[in-house]
């Protein structure tokens, strides 16, 4: 299966920057299996406008690299982890 077709995952933690969270997008890598961490930004709070930024820098940065001007990062299903969540599920 390629990269591609597989699950995004967006989640935040705490812990790498203090006062921060840090933002990551990942995908599973089926060669390696393993998830494999294509971007991260440090962040001071969970809100929908920095994931915005996020991604917006992300498909820019992409677009760049492909050199085709309307390209999206655009994995065939996207799970948000949201921090409270994680917290109160710590296993997860």
């Amino acid at each position: 299966m390629a990269v591609g077709q597989e699950w995004g995952y967006v989640d935040f933690k705490e812990g790498r920057c203090p006062g921060y969270q840090t933002l990551g997008a990942h995908v599973y890598h089926p060669l390696f299996q393993k998830t494999v961490t294509l971007a991260i930004m440090e962040c001071e709070d969970q809100k929908t406008e920095t994931v915005a930024l996020f991604f917006n820098l992300f498909n820019e940065m992409l677009r760049d690299y492909t050199g085709d001007p309307d390209y999206k990062f655009n994995p065939s299903v996207w799970i948000y982890i949201i921090l409270s969540f994680r917290r109160q599920f710590p296993l997860l």
